[in-house]
């Protein structure tokens, strides 16, 4: 019995790390992931490239499931490829989640 409880004990002690890293793995993608989204963010605004910023923006928010900042950077990009319809939308879509900013007013 003892010899049994001694094996099991092993054998959690050898999955424990891999289990802990496993874990650590998608939350350190997804942190990547946000890093080079805000980066191509920025290089496609300060290049004034509007489609690319505003695709990447698109892709931010997709990414950010709509959060309210992630709203606010598409509309700002979909002013930016002038599109204002859509950047309207977003504005509602802002508002409705009960946010409000001195950023857009």
């Amino acid at each position: 019995m003892k010899a049994l409880t001694c094996r099991i004990a092993g054998c959690v002690a050898a999955l424990f790390p891999a289990a802990l890293l496993a874990q650590a793995t998608p939350e350190t993608a997804a942190v990547d992931q946000l890093s080079r989204l805000q980066s191509e963010l920025r290089r496609t605004h300060a290049g004034g490239d509007a489609a690319a910023y505003l695709a990447t923006a698109q892709s931010m928010y997709t990414f950010l499931n709509g959060s309210p900042r992630a709203t606010l950077q598409l509309m700002s990009a979909q002013v930016t490829a002038r599109r204002p319809g859509e950047a309207l939308h977003s504005f509602a879509q802002f508002v409705a989640m009960g946010q409000a900013s001195e950023v857009v007013l």
